[in-house]
């Protein structure tokens, strides 16, 4: 896949949440359907994401930098694509990142909130790290949207881990978005926690 892009400024909608470190927050998209913990507001860039077919669709790239690490989230559109692209889109974004210059060190699959997700490290030729989740929503969610979360920092820094694992959902009116299984398998949604505080107040 190739991006091609224009920067411009980010007016996302941000939520404090405690320090991972000092100055970071949980940045909160409903437009993109995405919160995550950045060390400082992201900047946006449009762009044109190429599958490996060569079809084109529009994502954007949320990029925020601090902690000695660059920040990115990806954001997909594949709404107007066919369902088999949906079906391959996390393994295809996968192979292009195990396909990259270095060493893949860690490759797992997993069902993160109730999507299905690649989590990722990498070794890169130019010595950083970087920590990388590749997920997708169930079709019921009506987001017809790939999330790409990298962190690529120094060797040692597990402010990047953290930002791996910190990735959620939310909907267009900032309620966060999870599903679990029940016995048989389906997925199904769960609004509020255990205690019934809503999921948007608690850090993913």
């Amino acid at each position: 896949m190739r991006l091609s892009a224009i920067l411009i400024a980010v007016a996302g909608v941000t939520m404090a949440t405690p320090a991972l470190a000092q100055d970071w927050f949980l940045y909160e998209n409903e437009t993109d359907n995405f919160t995550v913990n950045l060390p400082a507001e992201p900047m946006m860039e449009n762009t044109t994401y190429y599958l490996p077919s060569g079809k084109a669709t529009s994502a954007r790239i949320y990029t925020a930098r601090g902690d000695e690490g660059v920040y990115k989230v990806t954001v997909v559109d594949y709404g107007g694509l066919t369902e088999r692209d949906k079906a391959n889109a996390i393994k295809e974004a996968a192979d292009e990142i195990r396909h990259r210059p270095g060493e893949t060190t860690l490759d797992e699959f997993g069902f993160f909130e109730g999507a299905d997700s690649q989590y990722m490290q990498t070794s890169n030729p130019d010595g950083t790290r970087s920590y990388i989740v590749v997920a997708y929503l169930p079709e019921r969610s009506g987001i017809p949207k790939l999330f790409i979360a990298e962190g690529i920092t120094p060797p040692g820094n597990v402010i990047a881990g953290i930002f791996q694992n910190s990735l959620g959902w939310v909907d267009s009116f900032g309620t966060r978005i999870r599903y679990q299984r029940d016995v048989e398998g389906n997925r199904y949604r769960v609004i509020p926690d255990a205690g019934g505080a809503p999921l948007r107040n608690r850090v993913p």
